[in-house]
């Protein structure tokens, strides 16, 4: 089942020496000084442990789906085959006639009420969606940014979900630092979409490594032909294991002869931060400035892929 919102540690208790005084000596009945009670002072808190902050809980999100409904259609439609032959909706009446159908069928099928190419989901795909949610997504990459980076991608994984579940395309989406998985493949549930709509950043150390080996043996068991682990990040510097290893991992997942794809999502305009994704990422990237234009960015590559394959 999707996870659940994460925990909220309890605050660590501090308990007192039994019997001791708070501070100095205390002189026992017999005249016998009695030692110092321990130092209590609590240890500092690890800055990479989940606390209440940290939570992002399921939220309302009839709001989000709405607004995102419009562009998972287009992005629906752009991901599907276009048929050659055309599908029609027959009526008894009221309808364009054809005279021929009206012959073949003794007037069972004479008139037609609406014609359109026929479309069919496309052919053996999965994604594995992964979200940066540490702290630097809680800010704008620009000013001229319409929504914070948290926001941007809270509304593309909306607009991917929407999508893949009018297809059917299996989609699996976590959230890292902390590796929550919000979605496995093959589960729908509308708490899913509550938990996107809950997303926030939050946090240091984004850990993106962590969660790519946490996901990528699971991708990789997939019997789609074409599998994408698509990776909504900001670019900013990960921790030192994944500065380091970042790169490379991304290199050895991303193997178009077996079908394993890598997109790294930028959803800014900071050249900084575009430079750092190019860092890891290298020419394995979309830049999105405007959601708008998303649903024809990432089906252009995905048909770009497939081409070839």
């Amino acid at each position: 089942n999707p996870a659940e919102a994460l925990p909220v540690p309890g605050a660590a208790a501090v308990s007192s020496a039994d019997g001791g005084a708070a501070g100095g000596t205390a002189e026992s009945p017999g005249g016998v000084m009695s030692p110092d009670p321990p130092d209590e002072t609590p240890e500092e808190p690890d800055p990479y442990e989940n606390r209440a902050g940290d939570e992002f809980e399921p939220t309302p999100y009839e709001d989000l789906d709405r607004d995102m409904a419009p562009a998972a259609r287009l992005l629906a439609e752009a991901l599907s085959v276009r048929e050659p032959h055309v599908t029609r909706e027959w009526v008894p009446y009221g309808g364009r006639y054809h005279v021929r159908a009206d012959m073949r069928t003794d007037g069972a099928r004479a008139f037609v009420a609406s014609e359109a190419p026929g479309l069919t989901p496309p052919k053996s795909l999965a994604i594995q969606l992964l979200l940066d949610r540490t702290g630097s997504m809680a800010g704008r990459s620009s000013h001229a940014d319409l929504w914070r980076k948290d926001e941007a991608a809270r509304r593309a994984a909306m607009l991917l979900y929407l999508a893949c579940h009018q297809l059917g395309v299996p989609l699996a989406i976590m959230a890292f630092r902390d590796n929550v998985l919000i979605q496995e493949f093959g589960q729908w549930s509308p708490m899913v979409q509550a938990l996107l709509a809950g997303f926030h950043g939050y946090g240091t150390g984004a850990y993106l490594c962590r969660a790519i080996r946490a996901r990528r043996a699971v991708l990789e068991a997939r019997p789609e032909r074409t599998r994408l682990l698509l990776v909504v990040h900001d670019g900013l510097p990960e921790c030192t294991e994944d500065e380091r290893q970042l790169a490379d991992l991304l290199r050895q997942v991303h193997q178009p002869a077996r079908g394993l794809y890598v997109l790294g999502l930028y959803l800014g305009q900071n050249p900084d931060e575009i430079a750092g994704m190019e860092r890891y990422f290298e020419r394995r990237l979309l830049v999105c400035s405007h959601l708008d234009r998303l649903p024809d960015m990432l089906a252009n590559q995905l048909r770009a892929w497939r081409g070839r394959g």
